[in-house]
């Protein structure tokens, strides 16, 4: 019975399209009124039918290519019609416009479009596109597109183009917003796959936010490291560090990659908290993150105080143990040098706390 319905209700359907195409009111099947029976039934039907001229990116036979451009660079590709003009007198023609004010064409119009052509008379089989991406305020390796119109159909086509970004993108690990204790390097030492360094890299990599998970980047903890098992690494400024070679301009986002955090500018591996130098924005919001630095401008001191280096055999490694053990960290949502080490605020020296306290972890991109 259900069924019968429904085939009741589309032939009355039908019956009202069918009278509505055979009134003589001509306003009936105005495509120009956006209320319009006939106007809607002429962009669908467009739509249905597909551009009069299908295009794509000249690449390798039977390939899909998609052309890459590195932020603040140019590069170039061709464009060729899926299938190729065949008779004397075709001739394709075609607008182009980027979809960001950040992608430019060369030779583009006062608007940003570009116009070209396709000629089966002229032996034009390919139009030549030179590209160039702006830098953008992100660290985000996103797509764009160039949208391209045939001026027969008006049915854009979107040609999309892959981007790398020179940025460097940030995320605070929070374990679900439970955190990680001070000895969270404990079970990879404890089974022999490495130290500190390991345990932490492998919670960031873990963790990268989907977003900036694109073309499998790296992620490094923001933490001081001065003692590890053997074969196991250490990071300090001048070892394995996070933060990019000296002497780069580097631009480092957070805050899901859209928030602008610091510029190296050339000053060096870190930023300069002296001289009441800060951040442009905070790390992130409400929590703390471990960090092991014993000053307030990136000094690094002794590991059982900073760092919960505690015993595992004679050995005392870089956060290992919380038992009686005390670890620096920063504040997230601090600019000035309290953003790496919380100084307490009722004496001169840092605000070392518990190891058994849980704290957010820094990543940062390589």
């Amino acid at each position: 019975m259900e069924g019968r319905t429904f085939y009741f209700y589309i032939a009355i359907l039908v019956s009202i399209l069918l009278v509505g195409c055979n009134t003589a009111n001509s306003t009936a099947l105005d495509a120009s009124k956006p209320n319009s029976l006939g106007g809607i039934l002429n962009i669908n039907l467009s739509l249905l039918l597909g551009p009069t001229y299908p295009i794509q990116v000249q690449g390798d036979a039977g390939s899909v290519y998609v052309p890459t451009v590195d932020e603040n660079s140019e590069m170039e590709f061709t464009l060729i019609l899926t299938n190729p003009l065949s008779q004397s007198g075709q001739k394709a023609e075609f607008v182009f416009y980027p979809s960001s004010p950040l992608i430019s064409i060369s030779g583009h119009l006062d608007d940003g479009s570009y116009r070209d052509y396709f000629s089966y008379d002229e032996q034009k089989s390919g139009i030549y596109m030179l590209i160039d991406f702006a830098q953008d305020e992100d660290c985000i390796k996103q797509d764009y597109f160039i949208i391209a119109i045939d001026t027969v159909s008006n049915i854009p086509q979107w040609i999309r183009l892959h981007t790398t970004d020179e940025d460097k993108c940030t995320f605070v690990a929070t374990n679900g917003g439970w955190g990680y204790n001070g000895s969270f390097a404990n079970n990879y030492i404890n089974n022999s796959l490495g130290g500190a360094v390991e345990a932490a890299d492998a919670i960031c990599a873990s963790n990268i936010p989907a977003a900036m998970n694109v073309n499998s980047p790296t992620f490094k903890a923001m933490i001081v490291v001065s003692s590890a098992p053997d074969g196991a690494a250490t990071r300090t400024l001048s070892t394995n560090w996070v933060f990019s070679a000296p002497y780069t301009a580097i631009r480092y986002f957070g805050r899901g990659g859209y928030t602008k955090i610091f510029d190296l500018a050339y000053q060096g591996t870190h930023p300069d908290f002296a001289n009441e130098n800060h951040l442009e924005n905070s790390f992130g919001g409400a929590g703390t993150i471990w960090t092991g630095f014993s000053d307030s401008n990136w000094g690094i001191g002794t590991p059982s105080q900073t760092q919960c280096a505690g015993g595992a055999g004679q050995f005392a490694y870089s956060w290992y143990s919380a038992s009686s053990l005390t670890g620096s960290f920063g504040l997230l949502n601090e600019i000035y040098y309290q953003a790496i080490a919380k100084f307490s605020t009722t004496s001169t020296g840092l605000d070392l706390q518990s190891c058994n306290t849980s704290r957010y972890l820094l990543c940062v991109e390589q």
